[in-house]
């Protein structure tokens, strides 16, 4: 839930309980999925908001960025509008 308003939200949707889910925005006051929201294809990923525009997201961001058994071992910030591609990576 995005704070303090808690009018949106970040959902992940698995295909038949598998591990890897898919996340979608979600508009709480309009009951809608926000079509131009943060999206994810299916994938073992964590995500949580930083503000209404930037959200930590943890996935496969290709070669080096999972473990052995496939969960993401980096941290990136995304900024609505962009890439996914363009996310930072969190220094820990």
């Amino acid at each position: 839930m995005l704070r303090p308003g808690y009018d949106r939200c970040l959902v992940s949707l698995s295909q038949g309980g598998a591990d890897a889910m898919g996340v979608r925005e979600f508009d709480l006051r309009g009951r809608v999925f926000e079509e131009y929201g943060f999206t994810l294809p299916d994938a073992k990923s964590d995500v949580d908001w930083i503000d209404a525009d930037h959200i930590y997201v943890a996935t496969d961001f290709g070669p080096g960025t999972l473990t052995a058994s496939g969960y993401p071992r980096v941290v990136k910030r995304w900024r609505r509008g962009t890439a996914l591609s363009e996310a930072e990576l969190v220094d820990l």
